[in-house]
């Protein structure tokens, strides 16, 4: 990559964090979040998995995924983002991860608490959003 090239794409991010995001010119946008008992994995376990899908998205375009408030043994993790969901040519997507990518669970912590789901498409500031119960994500079979 030459010098110039690499110059374009620092300006291009620049003007993105100095600018923010696009403004969202669409409505429509929806989420669905839960957790789901996976079949047996190679370890014989059965694996809870967040599942989150979405329509009404812009067509073929990366949409970042955000938890937050998630129920974790450490005082300062308790989020999580992903940026590898794309929305299809119809703007639906489906992105799911298994429960063990998050940071270590509390078990006692209190089942009730919701924990927050938002989807946001990148450079778009549209977004959806939806919740959880952490005693999903703590006893997925229940």
């Amino acid at each position: 990559m030459n010098r110039r090239m690499l110059g374009m794409i620092v300006s291009t991010v620049l003007a993105y964090a100095a600018f923010g995001c696009s403004p969202c010119n669409h409505t429509g946008m929806s989420i669905a979040a839960g957790v789901s008992q996976a079949a047996a994995g190679a370890d014989g376990a059965a694996h809870a998995m967040v599942e989150i899908h979405g329509t009404g998205f812009t067509p073929n375009t990366m949409v970042a995924i955000h938890l937050e408030h998630l129920p974790t043994l450490a005082k300062d993790t308790h989020a999580y983002a992903d940026t590898s969901a794309i929305s299809n040519a119809e703007g639906t997507f489906s992105w799911s991860k298994d429960v063990s990518v998050f940071p270590d669970l509390d078990h006692s912590a209190d089942p009730n608490a919701d924990v927050m789901v938002t989807a946001k498409e990148v450079y778009i500031s549209c977004t959806a959003k939806a919740t959880i119960k952490a005693g999903a994500l703590l006893n997925p079979e229940k």
